[in-house]
């Protein structure tokens, strides 16, 4: 075999390996990609479940400075 052969089998071989590291590079963006939406999900739900409407917040809260009325 020679040098050229040599050379050539070498890149052909780095070239397999670059593509199968940015395939993995890929794949692991894309894992951190959901990650990140089911985190997102995930506070959405958490800020629904800790927020009160409105309606319920005046039901809630005595009003200041009037006195209970008692029958």
């Amino acid at each position: 075999m020679g040098l050229a052969a040599f050379n050539r089998m070498r890149r052909l071989a780095a070239e397999k390996e670059e593509k199968k590291v940015k395939q993995e590079l890929a794949e692991k963006e894309k894992t951190e990609a959901e990650r990140i939406e089911v985190e997102k999900r995930l506070l959405a739900i958490e800020y629904e479940l800790n927020s009160t409407p409105a309606e319920e917040k005046k039901k809630a809260a005595p009003k200041k400075g009037s006195p209970k009325k008692e029958e």
